[in-house]
This record gives structure tokens, sequence and C-alpha cells, in this order.
């Protein structure tokens, strides 16, 4: 999902409340706090890396064996809008509707409480799918080293 996206789904959340600020760099502040909470509480494939891998400025938390999530690379503030709306936001596509809903929960004057909760749906049901995910995948190495 590019940034041009987030806005539009972001301001989707937002019909009828406040609107998102016009400046982009305010946009850009609100969606890197945002990107970071969901990388905070999800454990996002595109963010997990081999500890041997990361270098200690771009670590944001411990991820299961071995790994590490890191911080999402986010446009840089002084970029024109052009570049910012292509710029492709550095998280799991399905990860993005969390950081919208974060994004409008704190520009939200009466909804912020449904924005966290929806956020927290999201993440909570990605996790389940990326346990599955870790858990098959474990599984599936057990058979192999008995089959071999």
């Amino acid at each position: 999902m590019t940034y041009s996206t987030l806005k539009i789904i972001t301001e989707a959340f937002l019909i009828g409340d406040n609107k998102l600020p016009p400046k982009q760099e305010s946009f850009l502040v609100l969606a890197e706090g945002a990107l970071i909470e969901v990388a905070t509480r999800a454990d996002t494939m595109r963010l997990t890396v081999p500890l041997t891998h990361a270098s200690g400025s771009n670590i944001l938390r411990k991820g299961h064996g071995g790994h590490v999530i890191i911080f999402p690379v986010t446009p840089e503030y002084s970029a024109s809008e052009e570049v910012v709306d292509a710029t492709t936001v550095d998280i799991e596509h399905e990860l993005c509707y969390a950081v919208g809903r974060l994004i409008a929960r704190d520009i939200s004057k009466d909804k912020g409480g449904l924005h966290m909760k929806v956020a927290d749906r999201i993440i909570k049901d990605y996790n389940a799918k990326v346990y599955e995910i870790l858990d098959s995948s474990v599984e599936d190495e057990v058979a192999l080293t008995c089959m071999v």
C-alpha cells in the first residue's frame, strides 16, 4: 500500500469527524508513530530479520527464534508530496489498515476508542495467522528431521 492510499483510507475512517492535517509533515509524524506502534505489537514478517542482519540502531524489539523486529522505514519529512504519496508503506498490507486506524484514533474527536478497538483486532488477527505459520513450519521441520 502506498502512502497515498493510506491517506485515503484514513480519511474514510474519519468521515464525519476531524480531518487529516493539511501539512504533509504532520501526517508523516502521525503515520510514523502509528507504524512504530503497530510494529511494536504485531509480529510483522516484513520487518523481521535475523539478529545478525540488523544494526543496533534499527532494532525495535526482539522477535522469535534469533530474529528481531526492525523499525519501519518512513519517508523523509522534507520529501515532496509526490514522492511520499508514491512510497510504499513499510509494513504488510493488512497491517496498513491498523496504521490508518491508529492515525484516525489520534485525530478523532469522538471515535478514538472505536479506532483503537479495530486496530487491536486487526493486529490480533494478523498475529494469529503469523503464529499459525510459524507453528506449522516448526512442525514441518520436525517431520522432515524425523524422515532423515
